[in-house]
């Protein structure tokens, strides 16, 4: 197999990966946040 596309397969999948959960945490996260300031208690379950 050629190196330069191992090269490419070894550091690409893994920072696509870490890229997708950052941007699903910091998502959650300024979601929280905001709901934080506007002092929303989220869904009320009975």
């Amino acid at each position: 197999m050629n190196p330069l596309i191992t090269a490419i397969q070894v550091l690409l999948f893994p920072g696509l990966s870490f890229i997708l959960s950052y941007t699903l945490f910091a998502e959650w996260l300024s979601r929280k946040t905001v709901a934080r300031l506007q002092n929303r208690i989220g869904p009320m379950h009975t």
